[in-house]
């Protein structure tokens, strides 16, 4: 295994970012990098709250049916409401937890050095610690062609998958809608059975489950597309 650029990374670390223009480069990108998942994140949430508030205040509008308070309907909104409301809580805090590293990422940098390891000799992702170890032994801001071309290699894959992931998640929104509008429907036509009611839920879980994967796809693939120059280093 070769190490080496872990221990260029811990020497230039040692000497200080104002010494070696290419470690600030680096570290401005991984600062970037949580931003990126801090604002994609934050949009998420903000998109989860309005639906936990339409899904409450709806919820408080479902008349009673045949003297029933908990209808079909009063509960798939309720459901979704607790469900968006955890996810949106647990995406608050990843959001919180990034944009305090965004803001001071030198803790967040020197922690991810001491855990980068190394790479298998001859193979990929050696071949980029070796490109990085160099411009980091340069000090240049500039970039050299091979940590460029490391880069765009990333880029030509990571870029596409953000884009089909929030495609994807578009189309499950929409789709846990239609299943959503379609319960609705049952329940004011008439009293679905309990196997029946059972089916549409836990269909419209499957659906919001998808919707959560997918959310953390797009999270994921978004931030290494918005800033790829630390994530290319650290996963080649």
């Amino acid at each position: 295994m070769d190490d080496q650029l872990q221990q260029v990374l811990e020497r230039a670390l040692g000497q200080g970012r104002a010494t070696n223009a290419a470690l600030d480069a680096v570290i401005a990108d991984y600062a970037r990098y949580h931003l990126a998942l801090a604002v994609v994140g934050g949009l998420l949430t903000a998109a989860l709250l309005v639906v936990v508030v339409w899904s409450v205040r709806r919820a408080r509008r479902v008349p009673p049916r045949e003297g029933r308070r908990w209808t079909l309907e009063r509960v798939a909104l309720v459901l979704l409401a607790l469900g968006g409301g955890a996810l949106a809580a647990m995406l608050a805090v990843v959001v919180a937890a990034n944009i305090g590293t965004a803001a001071a990422p030198a803790r967040g940098f020197e922690g991810a050095v001491a855990s980068l390891g190394g790479a298998a000799s001859g193979g990929h992702r050696a071949e980029v610690h070796g490109a990085y170890a160099d411009w980091l032994r340069s000090g240049s801001a500039a970039m050299p062609d091979d940590v460029a071309r490391a880069v765009a290699g990333r880029l030509d894959w990571q870029a596409p998958k953000a884009a089909l992931t929030s495609l994807l998640l578009v189309l499950a929104c929409a789709a846990t809608a239609a299943l959503l509008r379609r319960t609705v429907r049952v329940s004011r036509r008439s009293r679905p059975s309990l196997a029946r009611s059972a089916g549409l839920l836990a269909g419209l879980a499957g659906s919001a489950l998808v919707c959560t994967v997918l959310m953390l796809m797009v999270m994921g693939n978004s931030q290494a597309a918005l800033a790829p120059v630390a994530i290319t280093m650290f996963y080649g």
